[in-house]
């Protein structure tokens, strides 16, 4: 462990010179054998432009470490000076550009960045790399730590020490410096302090117990903290949530040197401080909403009206004014709540061990440390009921692949084809094409950049606008040269303005807004180099139910075209220019103005809501005369009492108003406590009025992008389906399971998107195939224009599948609204996550249409073998009535019994392929207790089914598995769980022969050409083709069947491949495919042409 503190030593210092490190650094973790080389490449004719854009003044090229020393390729040692008057985080990109041209010819890279006067400046060690040693080097990636006073080195020290006793092959390399490994790391840690904190107030924690979090009681509650709180549990949750990320935020600040000067400011606040038994009551809400919350000028003030000690805003004088309300004083904030020191002495600890850099990293290109994207990934992970409400953290390399998707293919939308090359290479490489280097083809790119709106209608923790402000931050930073404007580019303003105009979103929880909004004033203060207040985003990024309008957190129908709509067209254009003008403000005059916007919200709303009422009145009167004329339909009555219904609901909510309009304009109330009134109304066409005109062709967002929820409205969560049912937008969401995502797409395309706009959405990927997709399907390919749909069908192997977190299968689809195509469109189906390898496919309407023209299934196979699946589908002669097994572990787990005296039931596990087995991979043996099951049921269809012999299914296979349709024939006596399903005899074909077909090549082919994720639903069964079979087919496969059921039942090791091999021929004769078809099916076939072409169903075993 000595080289490990001899490299801290040096890494938390300034930096020591080439030959110290050298010596000190690389020798003892590679040996001292190094190809010296001793080059100025800044020197050199291809590099020199490129580094002095990246404000380098030197690039030594000190010389090889060579395979020698290690199993990994050669790597290239590189000694960089910056200019000193340069800031290295601002030159990122263009530092990037330069690395990527000198890996041209190299796959590896150690750089070590320093400024020419290195004195209490940070220096970096860089590694590049390239997966693949001749690929194109813009697939290069680097990793950085920094290193310095007041950085921490702990990390990479630990991690050199380990390199140096490994045998240094590319793997170890690539462990030295991962970004993943350290985030891991922070994120487990984080996430027990903030148990330790919740559990020392509610007694509780919640624990991962069988892969699922669930609350667990450790300890009786703290009452004296709990009851202030009401003993609510997500309400403790929702405050330590809140600190921590305050906190957490403080730590990025504190990098900037924005907190006093200190880059360890909490970690010596906390030390130093006398009062650590009541840290945060009595120092940080002070600090919190004293300072950080307050202008200079009014810190005493607030200070002595608190009761606070004023001699710490003496002491805090140089930390600045945030505004931005992260640390405004919520009603929880004032409660009085004591935590014990060691809580605060351990979180401190922790985040002390971290380095913290505010710029978000690229998937290329990222600093070893925690960046703002980890806030997001915690506060996602700290939502305990994220996986109920279908929320998952969508991967910074899907993120990204998806920004840059949708707006290259807006670009493309208002440009000439012949710049879509140079546009792709802009936003994927921030290459300036040559084409795009003229100044008028520039200034149009810049100005459609300038002007584009994106909205993310489930924001999360803000990964998707994120990705949109880097990247159109990045594009236009990189034409700007080529506008010939006299002014320089101003990095703070361009960013301050994306987020102001061209970044919407919206969630309904309002940990997310504030999560979303701290990125975004990370993401400015990179830029800040004066201690400026931060922006308002309190209309840019918003609280809201993203479906259904919504106020007093209730639904409310606002009448679409209403009269007056003049009047409504100038509230709305004041609305907006009150929030634009709220962006820049702060002190009293943002208070007065979020008043004010606030007021105009509710004037819209009264107007919109008076004008509804009245005309539910004029409906409602019939009511009284309805019973006195005979005449009066049934209808008539129920559309009067509708209207009753809708005129109590709106006098309601009109009685709501007035009183928060009373509360909002009292003078007797401060002006900051009324402009934290929240008025809890939500509605997309007011509070985006400047978005959603009159003008129907010019309404909505140009690009709707991000990951929408996928919960299940079933149970107890279908309280919003009546609405939802009611709103005509959402018709092509219904249809089998009804599921969020399907309404959240339903709304990009009919409700968010401009005509001709782009939706770039993830979602499940049974939106492919499967049929309770259907209308959706069905409406977007034939009303839109599909660009492109990549589909990743892993779901069990962590690393490759998208969402760590969940077993799911999940789709992107990127369209053009209202440009429905007779084109082609590509769809990916992609081995995994990084989008490296998989089947590339394209298909037309037209293919879709031919291939399934009842539910527009888009198959997983090559467009080559269209006609093979067109040929198979005709053969669709039997239809299948398939269930799901009879007793559900939940809703019939009392009639389970451990007694072996009632009939043992059989669980997907049980089935495989020709026999049925209680030697199970997973799970125990269970019976029902039959006559207590029959007395409740014993009416029911399925619960006669066990009496006679049944086809069953394994309920569920690996998506990827070669083999999807696992079947067996089970003898009457047996019940079935419901993770099994099963086909019942019927008169058209012989259940043994149906079994030959189910499990043959043929079909498990077919039926993984159109399955999107891992369940084998019983309508996908009933989907499959079976062809009516002759006398004579029907006897030959009941008897090879029933001699693979009964050799496999008696010995499962048993070899029977030369009779499954046959069934197979038989199969494949049934639906009259010749021999170049099967290899398709079966590349590997051991079926030769001769034997398969020579077959005769008819003559076979006659002599």
């Amino acid at each position: 462990m000595e080289l490990k503190h001899k490299l801290e030593k040096i890494f938390n210092d300034d930096y020591p010179g080439t030959e110290r490190f050298i010596a000190d650094v690389i020798e003892p973790i590679f040996g001292n054998e190094i190809e010296n080389i001793n080059d100025d490449l800044a020197e050199r004719d291809e590099y020199a432009e490129k580094a002095k854009k990246a404000g380098i003044k030197h690039i030594k090229y000190i010389g090889n470490l060579t395979e020698k020393n290690y199993n990994a390729d050669n790597i290239a040692l590189l000694d960089v000076t910056l200019d000193d008057s340069k800031n290295i985080e601002r030159s990122r990109v263009n530092i990037q550009q330069l690395i990527r041209s000198i890996m041209d010819y190299r796959q590896h890279l150690m750089i070590v960045f320093h400024y020419e006067d290195v004195a209490d400046r940070q220096w970096r060690f860089s590694y590049a790399y390239k997966g693949d040693s001749l690929k194109d080097s813009t697939s290069a990636k680097r990793y950085t730590y920094v290193f310095g006073k007041g950085y921490r080195g702990r990390t990479a020290a630990e991690r050199f020490q380990t390199l140096a006793e490994s045998p240094r092959n590319n793997e170890d390399f690539e462990k030295a410096f991962s970004v993943a490994t350290l985030s891991n790391e922070f994120f487990g840690k984080y996430r027990d302090i903030y148990a330790d904190f919740v559990q020392y107030i509610t007694g509780k924690r919640y624990e991962k117990i069988k892969n699922k979090w669930e609350e667990v009681k450790k300890e009786d509650p703290n009452t004296e903290i709990f009851s202030q709180f009401k003993n609510d549990n997500k309400r403790v949750r929702d405050y330590v949530k809140k600190m921590l990320g305050r906190l957490t935020f403080l730590c990025f600040l504190q990098r900037k040197g924005w907190m006093n000067n200190d880059r360890n400011f909490l970690q010596n606040l906390y030390q130093s401080s006398p009062l650590q038994d009541d840290f945060l009551d009595a120092v940080l809400e002070p600090l919190f909403f004293g300072v950080l919350n307050t202008p200079p000028e009014k810190r005493k003030e607030i200070f002595a009206k608190n009761g606070w000690n004023t001699d710490l805003a003496d002491e805090w004088n140089e930390i600045p004014y945030l505004n931005g309300g992260l640390f405004e004083q919520t009603r929880e904030d004032k409660l009085t709540v004591k935590f014990p020191k060691k809580l605060f002495q351990e979180l401190f600890k922790f985040l002390g061990e971290y380095n913290f850099t505010i710029d978000e990293n690229d998937p290329d290109d990222a600093e070893i440390g925690i960046d703002p994207e980890m806030l997001g990934r915690v506060f996602e992970s700290l939502l305990e009921d994220n996986k109920d409400k279908g929320a998952f953290y969508t991967p910074k390399e899907i993120v990204q692949y998806m920004c840059r998707q949708s707006i290259i293919e807006h670009l493309k939308t208002h440009t000439a084809e012949s710049l879509h090359p140079d546009i792709e290479d802009l936003i994927n490489q921030g290459l300036v094409n040559h084409a795009l280097q003229n100044k008028d083809n520039a200034r149009a790119i810049y100005k459609l950049l300038k002007e584009i709106t994106v909205c993310d209608p489930a924001i999360g923790s803000g990964a998707f606008p994120m990705g949109i402000l880097n990247i159109l931050f990045t594009a236009r930073q990189h034409l700007y040269g080529f506008l010939k404007e006299s002014e320089p580019f101003n990095p703070l303003e361009v960013k301050k303005a994306i987020i102001r105009d061209n970044i919407y979103g919206v969630d309904i929880e309002q940990g997310a807004v504030d999560i979303a909004r701290l990125r975004f004033w990370l993401a400015i203060l990179l830029e800040e180099q004066q201690k400026l207040p931060l922006p308002n985003l309190d209309y840019r990024i918003v609280r809201g139910n993203s479906l259904i309008t919504t106020f007093n957190d209730e639904y409310i129908a606002l009448p679409e075209k209403p009269k007056g709509s003049t009047r409504l067209g100038k509230l709305k254009k004041e609305l907006h220019l009150f929030q634009n003008d709220l962006f820049d403000l702060n002190g009293d005059k943002k208070f007065q103005r979020e008043i004010e916007i606030k007021c105009k919200i509710l004037d819209i709303l009264k107007v919109q809501l008076g004008i509804d009422k009245a005309n539910a009145q004029v409906e409602s009167r019939i009511e009284s005369d309805i019973f006195e004329d005979k005449k009066l339909s049934g209808k008539a009555l129920k559309k009067a009492k509708q209207a009753r219904a809708i005129e109590e609901v709106k006098s309601k909510s009109l009685f709501a108003l007035n009183n928060l309009i009373t509360s909002l304009t009292t003078p007797a109330t401060s002006l900051a406590d009324r402009a934290q009134i929240d008025i809890k109304f939500f509605d997309w066409k007011i509070v985006f009025s400047n978005i959603f005109s009159d003008d129907a062709n010019a309404s909505g967002f140009d690009i709707v992008i991000g990951n929408p929820p996928y919960i299940v409205y079933e149970g107890t969560n279908t309280s919003d389906l009546p609405i939802l049912k009611a709103i005509r937008e959402y018709k092509s969401a219904f249809g089998g399971k009804l599921n969020a995502y399907k309404f959240f797409v339903a709304s990009a395309f009919n409700i968010l998107c401009k005509p001709n706009g782009i939706v770039d959405l993830i979602f499940q990927n049974s939106f492919l195939a499967d049929k309770q997709a259907t209308l959706l399907r069905r409406d977007i390919l034939s009303t839109h224009k599909v660009i492109g749909l990549d589909s990743f069908p892993e779901r069990d192997n962590k690393k490759k599948r998208v969402f760590e977190s969940a077993k799911m299968s999940v789709c992107i689809l990127c369209a053009q609204k209202g440009l429905s195509s007779s084109e082609s469109f590509t769809v990916n189906f992609w081995d995994d996550r990084h989008m490296t390898y998989g089947l590339k496919t394209r298909f037309s309407f037209n293919d879709i249409q031919s291939i399934d023209p009842v539910n527009y299934s888009i198959p997983r196979l090559a467009l080559a073998n269209i006609p093979l699946i067109a040929k198979m589908a005709k053969k669709n002669d039997i239809h299948l009535n398939c269930y799901q097994g009879e007793l559900n572990v939940s809703v019939h787990k009392e009639y389970f019994t451990k007694n072996p005296a009632f009939p043992a039931i059989l669980k997907g596990a049980s089935i495989q392929r020709y026999y049925y087995t209680f030697n199970m991979s997973q799970g125990v043996i269970e019976y029902v207790d039959e006559p207590k099951y029959l007395s409740r049921f014993g009416t029911s269809e399925k619960s006669q089914h066990h009496t006679s012999p049944r086809i069953v299914m394994q309920g569920m296979t690996g998506a990827n598995d070669k083999v999807r349709l696992v079947s067996a024939l089970v003898p009457s006596g047996y019940y079935l769980a419901h993770s099994c399903n099963y086909i019942v005899p019927c008169d058209e074909i012989d259940l043994v022969a149906l079994l030959a077909i189910l499990n043959s090549k043929a079909m498990n082919w077919y039926f993984r050409c159109f399955s999107t994720n891992s369940n084998v639903n019983s309508y996908e069964v009933e989907n499959l083709p079976i062809p009516r079979l002759d006398r004579r087919q029907e006897e030959l496969l009941h008897d090879l069947v029933t001699n693979v059921t009964e050799e496999k039942q008696k010995n499962p090791t048993v070899d029977t491949s030369s009779n499954e091999s046959l069934i197979d021929i038989i199969v494949y004769h049934l639906y009259n495919l010749i021999y170049d078809e099967v290899l398709i099916i079966d590349p590997q076939t051991p079926i030769s042409r001769e034997e398969y072409e020579l077959f005769n169903i008819d003559t076979y075993g006659q002599s």
